[in-house]
């Protein structure tokens, strides 16, 4: 049984290229992802579309700058390919459209590029997405035999061993430039089982696009004002004919400065210039 899940092509935000979403098998493992294209069927040539730049398996979107919906690609099939530490798994061949027909397509095609053009031109900012790391060498911080995590990370010079809070070296996969728009501030209190007291948390309702998946303890950090988001467990997609997510409502938590993850670094972008971007791309940066 294949260990991808619930795979699917989406159109970028704003452009003809191709987007390949995932979901992984709660008993897969962990490791890298590479994606590849036929034309001529599930037993044809296979053209590896990442063979440089592989997408690590809990990232789960490969973004793709070759494939052009509106040049016969529609009619090819994809297949994705997870190597990991324990071995080499294949999903089975899909087609691009699945499910759907190409005006369907096209329908998807426009109802996300509104929301990007929403995003953009009227209340949405960037964000990087950062998703945690879930393999790799282990943290300095962790104790190797039990698993569970051993004091900080102080004496830790080299940003490439820190792990920023988390399991593994590194902290996040890199960053992804997206977009994101809030819709509600609330305040409350939280309870804390290390403290003697409650404490104040500020939660915000945001709107998020079509991939990055968001999910729970995924990091959302404004380049701006460097404020840094934590996604909660409140996540609710709006759905394409109950099937496709076009973007997503999600409750965010305030991520308190002393925690370690602030220490967790990321590119600086000019944030005007990329306003200005037409069509949406992790890659494309001013």
């Amino acid at each position: 049984m294949s260990v991808f899940r619930n795979v699917r092509i989406y159109p970028n935000h704003g452009t003809r290229n191709a987007a390949i979403t995932w979901e992984m098998a709660s008993d897969a493992p962990a490791g890298n992802v590479y994606a590849a294209f036929s034309t001529t069927g599930t037993q044809g040539t296979w053209k590896e579309l990442n063979p440089d730049a592989p997408v690590a398996s809990g990232v789960g979107v490969y973004q793709d700058a070759t494939l052009f919906m509106n040049k016969g690609s529609a009619e090819g099939f994809c297949r994705l390919l997870l190597i990991a530490s324990v071995g080499d798994f294949l999903s089975e061949p899909f087609q691009i459209m699945g499910d759907i027909t190409r005006r369907e397509y096209g329908i998807i095609r426009a109802m996300i590029h509104q929301e990007f053009t929403q995003m953009r031109v009227v209340n949405g900012f960037p964000v990087w997405h950062c998703i945690p790391r879930e393999f790799g060498t282990p943290s300095l911080a962790t104790d190797p035999d039990t698993g569970k995590k051993e004091g900080g990370e102080c004496a830790v010079e080299d940003p490439a061993l820190r792990s920023y809070g988390m399991a593994f070296q590194g902290g996040f996969y890199r960053p992804v430039l997206t977009w994101m728009s809030i819709t509600a501030h609330g305040e409350g209190l939280k309870d804390d089982p290390e403290e003697f007291s409650p404490a104040d948390t500020l939660r915000v309702s945001a709107r998020l696009m079509a991939f990055p998946h968001p999910a729970r303890g995924h990091m959302l950090v404004d380049p701006t004002t460097d404020v840094r988001y934590l996604i909660s467990d409140e996540i609710k997609p709006y759905r394409f004919r109950s099937v496709l997510p076009v973007a997503y409502d999600a409750t965010l938590e305030h991520l308190n400065q002393s925690d370690e993850r602030y220490q967790f670094p990321l590119p600086v972008i000019d944030t005007k210039a990329y306003r200005r971007i037409a069509h949406w791309t992790p890659d494309t940066l001013p």
